[in-house]
């Protein structure tokens, strides 16, 4: 079936400036921004469990609970390849070229495709855990993805898994939380790994050596998601106590908290130049922060149910977002 993806394009200002001080408190001077979207993109009935860019935010990948992976053409707004697996996709990702895309569903399978032809490369098979989530080393040699199982609270069925993406072999087993792991991300280099988990602690691993570096506490409910800046310098992880905590991401630092109205965050991204965070919520609503002022500058309105995922292109000019009410929005945040 040929679908087409409508762009709500609306213009926001947002100041991009570069980070240099970090206020821990959202600021109540100049109001937000507000932009309101008419125009939705129906994936299928049923609702938007994972999104992603491609590296140079021409593509856009959606998955949902029916199992397949949309591709879509950011300039025209047409479905360009529609790929199936047999379960719900619980987590997307690109490979950093832009070739790969990479599935964790929700029978225990990631599955990577070529992005250009559809064609299906290989699947990785991590046994009876549930997957929730994935993501490229910065070079693409290596595939984290994170598992649970609320049944254990330790061992290796609340882990993350590393892999080689050119073989699919198994390379290591990082074991330290107690609940499930939700979520999973590098640090530009490569050479760190964040780790977010229902234990509401925050793991920071090294990746060579294969062994953890530290634990970060302070959120006081389930974690949802983390992400470190492209500029390396901070980690920001959301949690369902309704706050994303930034951190330094070289020493684990508590830098300061973002709490907004929203309700618990989901989702959480960084624009590619660090200056900018998305934040989606239970209130339908993105957010997006300053994050040197530690404020709301913009709210994208538009969801009219919970916002399960939230991610930037490779300008930071269009960032997307997709919800429980069975759309992906992508939104341009500054005038063309």
């Amino acid at each position: 079936m040929n679908r087409t993806l409508t762009l709500a394009l609306f213009c926001g200002l947002l100041s991009c400036t570069s980070c240099s001080t970090l206020l821990y408190a959202e600021s109540s001077q100049s109001p937000p921004v507000t932009i309101s979207s008419e125009e939705t993109l129906n994936i299928g009935g049923v609702f938007a469990s994972a999104i992603a860019f491609d590296a140079t935010g021409t593509q856009l990948a959606s998955g949902s609970g029916d199992g397949f992976v949309r591709l879509w053409n950011v300039a025209s707004g047409h479905e360009t390849r529609a790929l199936h697996q047999p379960s719900a996709v619980n987590a997307l990702a690109f490979s950093p070229d832009g070739h790969v895309v990479a599935a964790a569903g929700a029978d225990a399978n990631v599955r990577l495709w070529d992005a250009r032809d559809g064609q299906a490369l290989r699947t990785l098979t991590l046994g009876t855990y549930y997957l929730t989530d994935l993501a490229f080393s910065p070079d693409g040699t290596l595939l984290a993805t994170a598992s649970g199982d609320n049944s254990r609270v330790s061992g290796e069925a609340n882990s993350v898994t590393l892999w080689n993406v050119a073989t699919g072999e198994r390379l290591a087993t990082l074991i330290g939380h107690t609940d499930v792991v939700t979520s999973v991300a590098f640090d530009a280099s490569g050479g760190k790994l964040a780790s977010g988990s229902r234990d509401k602690t925050v793991r920071l691993w090294n990746v060579a050596a294969r062994r953890e570096e530290r634990t970060l506490r302070g959120h006081s409910d389930f974690l949802t998601d983390v992400t470190f800046s492209p500029d390396g310098r901070l980690l920001a992880t959301a949690s369902l106590d309704t706050t994303v905590r930034l951190w330094n991401a070289a020493s684990g630092q508590a830098m300061g908290e973002l709490r907004g109205d929203g309700g618990p965050v989901s989702s959480v991204a960084f624009s590619p130049n660090s200056a900018l965070i998305a934040t989606g919520s239970e209130d339908g609503r993105v957010r997006a922060w300053n994050v040197e002022q530690g404020r709301v500058t913009t709210l994208l309105e538009g969801h009219t149910s919970a916002v399960t995922r939230v991610a930037f292109g490779a300008s930071g000019v269009l960032a997307s977002s997709g919800g429980r009410d069975k759309t992906v929005r992508v939104w341009r945040l500054t005038r063309p």
